[in-house]
C-alpha cells in the first residue's frame, strides 16, 4: 500500500497570522494532554507569546511546555519570530512539526557556552538524530517551515541575514498516520524544554505565521 502523506483536513481557512496582543490565545491554539497555564504568559512582554521552559521533552507522555494548531494542508508556510532567554546548554525553544511523542521534527535554538545553535533534529520512532545545524547570530532569530506533500523545507533568518536561508529538508511521510500511527495528523507547535533540569529560562515569540503556499 502507498505511503499517504499528512494530513489532509477539511477545515474553515486558517488565521494567516497571530501578534499575540488578545488577552488570551485564539481558538485554534491547542495544549498536549492536560494544559497548565503557568507554561505561557501574555503579559510578561505585551505583544508577545512568552513560554517558559519545561523539563518535559516533547519525547514524554507528560505535558510538555507547548502551545500548538494543526497542519490542514499539504502546501503550506509556517513561521515564527523567537528570543530565547537561556542560561545553559539544555535549554532550548522553537517550532516543531509533532504527529506524537515518538514521531516529530523539531526546528529550535539552544545556546551552546556563549555561542547559539539551530538544530533540526528527527524523531522517527526509535531514531533520534540531528538532521542539521548551523551557528546563528545571536539569540533571536526567524524560523520557517515550508510544505509540500512529499517534503517540509526548514529555513531561518538572524541578525546578520538580508533574507531566509534554507537548512535542511525532511520526508513528510515519517509524520504520515500511516508511518507514525494515531488519527490526529500534525500538528505545528511552539515549545521550550529544558530537557530534564528544572530553569529558568523562557522563549518569547513576537509572532506566528500560517499562510497556504501559493
Amino acid at each position: 500500500m502507498a505511503v499517504k502523506t499528512p494530513p489532509a483536513v477539511s477545515v474553515a481557512a486558517p488565521a494567516q497570522r497571530d501578534d499575540f496582543t488578545a488577552a488570551q490565545l485564539g481558538l485554534p491554539w491547542q495544549y498536549l494532554r492536560n494544559p497548565d497555564s503557568s507554561k505561557y504568559s501574555l503579559t510578561e512582554r505585551r505583544g508577545s507569546l512568552c513560554l517558559y521552559t519545561s523539563p518535559i521533552s516533547l519525547n514524554e507522555t507528560e505535558s510538555p511546555s507547548f502551545i500548538g494548531r494543526r497542519q490542514t494542508e499539504h502546501d503550506f508556510q509556517a513561521g515564527v519570530k523567537l528570543e530565547l532567554v537561556a542560561n545553559a546548554d539544555r535549554e532550548e525553544a522553537g517550532i516543531t512539526l509533532y504527529q506524537n511523542n515518538s514521531h516529530h521534527y523539531d526546528f529550535f535554538l539552544s545556546r551552546k557556552g556563549r555561542t547559539y545553535m539551530l538544530q533540526l533534529r528527527a524523531k522517527v520512532g526509535s531514531l533520534h538524530y540531528i538532521a542539521a545545524e548551523k551557528e546563528v547570530a545571536g539569540s533571536k532569530v526567524e524560523l520557517r517551515i515550508s510544505g509540500t506533500p512529499l517534503t517540509y523545507a526548514f529555513a531561518f533568518k538572524d541578525a546578520k541575514s538580508s533574507g531566509y536561508s534554507k537548512l535542511a529538508s525532511l520526508d513528510t511521510r515519517y509524520l504520515s498516520t500511516e508511518v507514525a500511527g494515531g488519527f490526529t495528523g500534525v500538528m505545528i507547535g511552539l515549545y521550550a524544554s529544558s530537557n530534564g533540569q528544572t530553569t529558568k529560562a523562557k522563549v518569547f515569540f513576537d509572532w506566528f505565521d500560517y499562510q497556504l503556499s501559493s
